[in-house]
């Protein structure tokens, strides 16, 4: 009986969470709550819920990667992972959710190889890890087979 609350707690969890329709149609700004759920979403209905749990999801002011503005960026240190999305486009699901998409597949590609794509550091680039190519054929695949999903029908 144990085993069965434990299958049933996230599929309820994914009919309780706000759909994309309604972030995109409302024009309401997301939070970082909700971004955060939508994290957990997509990580049990496009990743199997593999991807790791404590990751922290948030919306951040004129988003940086060092040189150029960003839509999102996957930040890794030893003991934490961090999407960062530009806060705006909070009030665009269509924009925020495919970020939040692309960003998913930086973790899963960084699980793969065994280290991280990328490091940052107060702001700057680890260049240590510049040699990696970020949007490879890992994350390439990881992007389409998410397409082939449909986990941007709602957003195209």
């Amino acid at each position: 009986m144990g085993m069965l609350k434990v299958l049933v707690v996230p599929i309820l969890f994914l009919f309780s969470v706000a759909t994309p329709v309604q972030f995109g149609d409302a024009r309401e700004k997301a939070t970082d709550a909700q971004a955060l759920q939508m994290y957990h979403v997509f990580n049990v209905a496009y990743f199997e819920g593999k991807l790791p749990a404590d990751v922290r999801v948030h919306f951040v002011e004129h988003l940086t990667d060092g040189t150029t503005e960003a839509m999102g960026i996957t930040s890794f240190t030893q003991n934490s992972i961090e999407i960062a999305l530009a806060a705006e486009y909070r009030d665009n699901y269509s924009i925020w959710g495919e970020t939040l998409l692309h960003e998913a597949c930086h973790i899963k590609v960084r699980d793969e190889i065994g280290r991280p794509v990328i490091l940052l550091s107060d702001g700057t680039i680890n260049t240590i890890n510049l040699d990696l190519d970020q949007h490879g054929p890992k994350w390439q695949a990881c992007m389409l087979e998410l397409a082939e999903n449909n986990a941007f029908k709602s957003m195209w």
